[in-house]
């Protein structure tokens, strides 16, 4: 039977209600345990989920409030409710083993439906927490693909790709860059090749997407020898 193990600051009959509920709901064993004796404990250790309550505890050190857990990585779950609305969230969701965080009051089904999920293996966090995340990955992600094409393209080839982006043909890209038709579609050919496009149209959008402002720079990456 899994244990999950409430830290409270002050117990109450209400608490005791609450984990007779859970108990009853999810088939699991529950204890109280105070905030005050939240050192990592072997009553702690040896828990699958802890839930704290932050409800008496300042938004800005409630993160060190969790470090005091001092848990290994492989330790319980950690799930965080009546958390204050101005607490860093993102920065609570990275910290260790925090698996869910309930934001201000939530109902007792919220919370058991949570719990319960979390048994399973899932994260329950708030929407913009996952949106931060989200979007952090996706730039990274981007990021690591530009620095992957950019790296293989010569200066040459980055400036016919921005007369690209502005609609120019090939004569036009010839004429401004001092070369014949027939090195522009070289050019060209060898930019589909690395950017893994097939297309006029697909080397644009790959353009937008991944250099964006940096199209309108005069120069980006000097010529490979």
């Amino acid at each position: 039977m899994k244990n999950v193990v409430f830290l409270v600051d002050h117990p109450s009959t209400q608490d005791d209600l609450l984990t007779s509920v859970i108990e009853a709901k999810l088939g699991v064993h529950c204890s109280i345990q105070p905030l005050s004796q939240m050192t990592a404990n072997r009553t702690l250790r040896e828990a699958a989920l802890l839930v704290m309550d932050a409800s008496g505890i300042t938004g800005a050190t409630l993160p060190q409030r969790v470090d005091l857990l001092s848990l290994p990585q492989d330790g319980p779950m950690v799930v965080l409710v009546n958390v204050p609305a101005e607490a860093p969230l993102e920065q609570l969701a990275l910290r260790n083993n925090v698996r869910g965080i309930f934001v201000g009051a939530c109902s007792p089904d919220t919370l058991i439906r949570g719990i319960a999920r979390m048994l399973e293996g899932e994260y329950w966090l708030p929407r913009e927490v996952l949106q931060a995340c989200f979007d952090k990955y996706r730039n990274q992600m981007l990021t690591r693909c530009v620095d992957e094409a950019l790296p293989a393209l010569t200066r040459k080839e980055v400036k016919t790709l921005r007369l690209i982006a502005q609609g120019l043909s090939n004569q036009a890209i010839a004429d401004q860059l001092f070369v014949s038709t027939h090195t522009v579609k070289t050019h060209i050919y060898n930019l589909y090749r690395k950017l893994n496009v097939n297309s006029r149209s697909q080397a644009v959008l790959w353009a937008l997407r991944h250099l964006g402002s940096e199209l309108a720079k005069p120069e980006v990456k000097h010529e490979r020898h």
